[in-house]
């Protein structure tokens, strides 16, 4: 919180007249470290694995992921999807499930690029 004062600071003493109104927003959830920054879990699932499991539309789809180029089509294959889903909660459930089988720490991402 002491950083975001300072930069708040920093900002708001640099401007000369007419000052231009802005907004912070912070979402509680982050820096109390129960933030799900989802699209990043995937990607760490993904950049770990040489394939994964994942039920995608009722079936259980295997998807290769050994290479970069495969990587990077396996995780637009499957975050499109998760966007295609009808509420967050779909979204975050699934992306649960895939963060406790490939053991990934949600709450250590988010503790590692929100307040790290």
């Amino acid at each position: 919180m002491l950083l975001l004062v300072l930069l708040i600071t920093a900002i708001t003493s640099r401007m000369t007249p007419p000052q231009a109104p802005f907004a912070v927003y912070i979402s509680t959830s982050f820096p109390d470290g129960l933030g799900e920054l989802w699209s990043l879990v995937l990607e760490a699932v993904v950049a770990r694995n040489d394939q994964i499991h994942v039920a995608m539309t009722g079936e259980e789809k295997t998807l290769c992921c050994a290479g970069v180029a495969e990587k990077r089509a396996v995780f637009d294959r499957v975050y499109g999807w998760l966007r295609s889903l009808a509420t967050e909660d779909e979204r975050r459930a699934v992306v649960r499930a895939l963060a406790e089988r490939y053991h990934v720490d949600i709450a250590a991402i988010c503790d590692q690029l929100c307040m790290g």
